[in-house]
């Protein structure tokens, strides 16, 4: 063992590769493990294609008819997401017997801040328009911003649980703010 150190070589066995999949894992969000936060992550990403937090994990999680992670694993996954109030599993499974799965608003909130480039920047760009510009729709906030619906709808929810908006919601996703607080106009310097 000491001739092995010193010519720098191992009496260990030499590990295997890794599972295909392990390549495509991304960095971890906060405390999240890789897997998760890549279970997360996709999730989100289909959310803001499709413009709603429902998702159908047949859609996401099976590529070209094969599981992306190991069921057994996937499974784990969404079940810590879901534990940690970052996913809530619907009872109903896709062919695969994989839950569908609605991002909560700390899922998507948390997914937002780690992995959308300039994020806090486009809550503020969001936040000066409804208060230099006076826009008060998420539709037309949208349009500002350039932002899909979902992400809109997201940062006003924020708004509104923090205090600085006050917020009506309509059929078919419509929303308006019908209050701006004067904490909202102080955050942004006017």
């Amino acid at each position: 063992m000491i001739i092995a150190a010193i010519l720098g070589l191992s009496d260990k066995p030499t590990l295997g590769s890794l599972p295909a999949y392990a390549s495509t894992l991304d960095r971890s969000m906060g405390s999240l493990s890789a897997i998760d936060s890549s279970v997360l992550k996709l999730a989100c990403e289909e959310a803001l294609k499709i413009g709603h937090g429902n998702i159908d994990s047949s859609k996401v999680y099976i590529l070209d008819g094969q599981p992306r992670y190991p069921i057994a694993e996937l499974r784990e996954s969404l079940n810590v997401l879901e534990h940690s109030g970052l996913l809530k599993l619907i009872d109903l499974a896709s062919g695969a017997g994989i839950p569908d799965a609605l991002i909560t608003g700390l899922g998507f909130d948390t997914y937002a801040k780690d992995s959308i480039v300039d994020y806090p920047h486009i809550v503020s760009k969001v936040a000066q328009a409804i208060v230099n510009k006076q826009i008060d729709t998420n539709e037309a906030l949208a349009q500002e911003v350039d932002r899909e619906l979902m992400l809109i709808d997201h940062i006003l929810d924020s708004l509104g649980n923090d205090g600085h908006i006050k917020l009506a919601e309509y059929s078919c996703d419509f929303r308006r703010i019908y209050n701006v607080l004067p904490v909202l106009r102080r955050s942004i310097g006017s």
